[in-house]
């Protein structure tokens, strides 16, 4: 039986704290963009508007965008929501495993929600990960890895806001260019 540990070594604990809070900061930044979309601000959007997860975030924004007449780059769109579903099963992962000092593997978090994939050759409740939980080792290096890429996907999510802001003023100026004098 292996043992499960909540003292991990300050620096796993301050890598894996790191990429929780700007997780949190990316998905409000992502939601912030769908208010944006809206012409809503924080307080209403956050009454009157789902947060689904992320990847289903980018294509609510998808959905808005094209409703609203913007161009916005379906392949970008679509890059971004891989990129986040690739990055969210990590964050997943270290958010909610279970974490444990292998001596012949190192530090492992181990995997105790959901199924395994069929191919693993499992069958019934020994398919799920709670009967059958996998211990996957985690460097720094992996952590490092993944701080890497929440801060890219932070900045891929700050130039469509700035994009989304450039089409909606642009919109704006030209209502405003199309309609009659009021004088």
């Amino acid at each position: 039986m292996l043992i499960t540990h909540h003292d991990l070594p300050d620096e796993y604990t301050k890598r894996i704290g790191s990429g929780l809070i700007k997780w949190a900061y990316l998905e409000t930044y992502i939601q912030n963009c769908c208010y944006l979309l809206l012409g809503v601000d924080g307080v209403v959007g956050r009454i009157a508007i789902r947060e689904p997860r992320l990847p289903d975030r980018i294509t609510m924004l998808e959905e808005i965008g094209y409703l609203r007449g913007f161009d916005i780059n379906e392949k970008t769109l679509a890059q971004l929501r891989k990129q986040i579903t690739d990055a969210n099963r990590w964050r997943d992962l270290f958010a909610h495993g279970t974490w444990t000092d292998i001596p012949e593997r190192g530090w492992c978090v181990r995997d105790v929600r959901g199924n395994l994939p069929q191919a693993a050759g499992y069958k019934g409740h020994l398919n799920k990960r709670k009967f059958t939980p996998q211990a996957r080792p985690v460097n720094i290096e992996l952590l490092d890895n993944f701080l890497f890429n929440v801060n890219a996907l932070i900045s891929s999510v700050r130039e469509l806001q700035i994009n989304l802001e450039g089409m909606i003023e642009a919109q704006r100026q030209q209502a405003q260019e199309q309609a009659p004098d009021s004088a």
